[in-house]
């Protein structure tokens, strides 16, 4: 019986993540935002390197070391954690609003309700150094390793505005002071929170070919394994940095380069690749809400059974460690490439697409329920009233007797694994559409060629659950 409870278990969730990854891809406020990785995406790779690369000619072995800035910029970043990606969100104690303070234990003085406009500019700046090594093999194979050394600094600038009535309960006047409660554990929003490190390492094993006589097509064909170098999610703060990633990665690409005769100019090519990558299962930890309670239930109150007007903030227990799968990943970069004596010259775009994660939570509840607001607050004004929990509320739901007041179950109910929605801790489907330019110049020397390059690129979010990022690099490489 109790296998056959488990394998119901299972089932049930596998199914609720496949109908939520759905449901949720356009406007559901996740827990996580799991930013795009530096030492897989492409741009940075072969801007100006490839076509290099394509050219070794006598040298064995390229070393390109990149300086580089990104920053997060554009609407989609700024609605991601809000829910329904709304661009701001009423705070609204009479239960009117997105949101009812008192779940934030932002409580106004009798008579009075506390108000606010809720809203997030979330930025994530990232800047260090990408190093890229290329070494040619006996019968046309070769090596590439690729990676960064970078910090990332991530604030959510939270904005309270329209502030009325403020709390008077110690430590919770606004809600801007509530995220920062040391009662709160998990989900956090206080100030700039940094996090620096190796990314990911990716390893590339190439096949090298030509298809014209006139060697004129060039390319490759090659495996990638990804070397892990992060501890995951940590979910101590909503809007966490991450370097690198605790999960195992294998791919499969093509390289290739076409020239082309111009009169106009002394090297005239096309450039492209493809590239698959699959992310293997790790443990991270993940906050959750829960079902039917709807966005931002993990920010409601929990009771115990034992102290039922004793609330606490239920993210606290719905933060679990869980299996993440990140799955597939796509890109596709295309690239023209100009060289006029010593310059070169590249414009180039680039289609990147990650399926939305597998999230399988280790659940582990103690024994607690929604906290009955409504029984709380008639206890406190000296009613009468046995105080239970409000299995069905949600965070807007406040305790005046209006059509938005939440539900006073019969008797305590408690919150049991069914309730977790294991959809609400896992990154969604993720797509972007990218554009770069790059300036190339070749110094001579008698020793060994050597490259500088300045790059640029904005990649477009092309959809409410990817970032737009805008990002400079400059080049250094040298062929030995």
């Amino acid at each position: 019986m109790i296998k056959n409870n488990k394998k119901y278990l299972l089932i049930s969730t596998l199914l609720m993540c496949s109908i939520g990854m759905n449901s949720h891809a356009d406007d559901y406020a996740h827990s996580i935002f799991v930013p795009r990785q530096l030492s897989y995406n492409p741009m940075y790779e072969d801007a100006l390197v490839f076509d290099e690369y394509a050219h070794m000619g006598n040298e064995k072995f390229l070393l390109s070391a990149k300086p580089i800035y990104t920053q997060t910029v554009g609407n989609s970043i700024k609605r991601y954690f809000n829910i329904h990606h709304l661009c701001s969100m009423n705070v609204q104690e009479n239960g009117t609003g997105n949101i009812d303070s008192l779940w934030f234990q932002d409580i106004s003085a009798i008579g009075s309700m506390y108000s606010s406009i809720l809203a997030f500019n979330p930025i994530q700046k990232t800047y260090g150094a990408l190093i890229y090594g290329a070494l040619m093999l006996p019968a046309d194979f070769a090596i590439t390793i690729n990676f960064a050394a970078v910090a990332r600094n991530n604030n959510m600038y939270i904005c309270e505005s329209d502030i009325m009535n403020l709390g008077q309960v110690p430590g919770f006047s606004t809600l801007t002071q509530a995220f920062t409660s040391t009662g709160l554990n998990y989900g956090k929003i206080c100030g700039t929170q940094s996090q620096g490190g190796v990314d990911d390492i990716q390893i590339k094993f190439l096949k090298n070919f030509s298809l014209c006589d006139d060697a004129s097509l060039f390319g490759d064909i090659y495996a990638l394994v990804g070397v892990p170098t992060g501890r995951g999610s940590q979910a101590v703060y909503l809007f966490e940095p991450i370097v690198g990633s605790n999960h195992a990665q294998f791919g499969l690409g093509l390289n290739a380069e076409k020239e082309f005769e111009l009169n106009m100019c002394d090297q005239f090519s096309l450039y492209g690749e493809f590239k698959w990558r699959y992310g293997f299962k790790a443990t991270e930890t993940r906050s959750f809400d829960m079902t039917p309670n709807g966005q931002w239930s993990r920010y409601m109150l929990f009771t115990t059974p034992t102290a039922s007007a004793n609330p606490f903030f239920a993210i606290n227990n719905l933060t679990f460690a869980a299996d993440v799968t990140p799955r597939s990943s796509l890109d596709l970069l295309l690239a023209a490439h100009v060289g006029l004596d010593k310059f070169s010259f590249e414009l180039g775009y680039n289609f990147w697409y990650r399926q939305a994660e597998i999230v399988c939570p280790c659940i582990s509840l103690p024994d607690v329920g929604i906290a009955d607001l409504v029984g709380i607050a008639q206890l406190a004004n000296a009613n009468p009233v046995t105080v239970t929990t409000s299995s069905t509320a949600n965070i807007s739901q406040g305790v005046l007797p209006n059509s938005n007041q939440m539900v006073h179950d019969a008797t305590y109910t408690l919150v049991t694994p069914a309730n977790i929605n294991v959809c609400s801790g896992a990154q969604a489907a993720s797509c972007s559409n990218a554009v770069f330019g790059s300036i190339g110049y070749t110094c001579d020397n008698r020793w060994h060629p050597i490259d500088l390059g300045v790059n640029a690129s904005y990649e477009g979010a092309a959809n409410s659950n990817t970032a737009s990022v805008v990002s400079v690099w400059v080049n250094v490489d040298i062929q030995f």
